[in-house]
């Protein structure tokens, strides 16, 4: 092993070292409970994502039990480098989201076929709606059940502010490193 192999890995080891992540988070818990600020958790939901329907039926115990504020992004299908097969991770997280909703007690019907891009927007302006008003943890469930049968109603949306709003919480999901809808960050 050269001198320099040795040097990168040791450096590389103190960087990710259990010890200094735990000197990191025990900092930043102390600046968070001198600004006696809350514990804040960013959760991202994608309307057409079924694992992201089953999330928004347990968000309001989960913040309730580990006491945190969430911050609520809608955010747009994962990009096309991330999902290369598209239709085969659709089909296979609609099957697993309606085993999981059976184990866990949790609702999701799955119609064999994903939410309408239609469906979708009309959903997603609701959804905003409800962030914006402080009622998406109320609301999330009942507006997913429908969009997922194809029930929610036409209605004027403003689709350029919605597309921008989709975007701007997409990149930021992405920028976060994840990709996906129903992530906690």
């Amino acid at each position: 092993m050269s001198l320099k192999s040795l040097l990168v890995s040791r450096v590389a080891g103190v960087i990710t070292s259990e010890k200094r992540l735990n000197r990191n988070r025990a900092m930043q818990e102390a600046k968070r409970a001198a600004a006696s600020a809350p514990h804040l958790v960013d959760y991202f939901h994608d309307v057409t994502d079924p694992y992201s329907h089953l999330c928004a039926q347990v968000l309001g115990r989960f913040a309730a039990r580990y006491q945190i504020s969430l911050q609520v992004h809608l955010t747009s299908p994962p990009p096309d480098w991330a999902a290369p097969e598209r239709d085969r991770l659709e089909s296979y997280s609609r099957a697993d989201a309606a085993q999981l909703a059976r184990r866990a007690g949790l609702s999701f019907n799955d119609l064999g076929k994903p939410v309408s891009p239609e469906q979708a927007t009309r959903a997603n302006a609701l959804l905003a709606a409800s962030i914006d008003d402080r009622t998406f943890a109320g609301k999330a469930v009942s507006i997913g059940e429908a969009a997922w049968t194809g029930s929610l109603p036409d209605a004027p949306i403003n689709k350029a502010g919605l597309a921008a709003r989709l975007t701007a919480r997409s990149a930021r999901r992405e920028e976060l490193g994840h990709y996906l809808g129903a992530t906690c960050l």
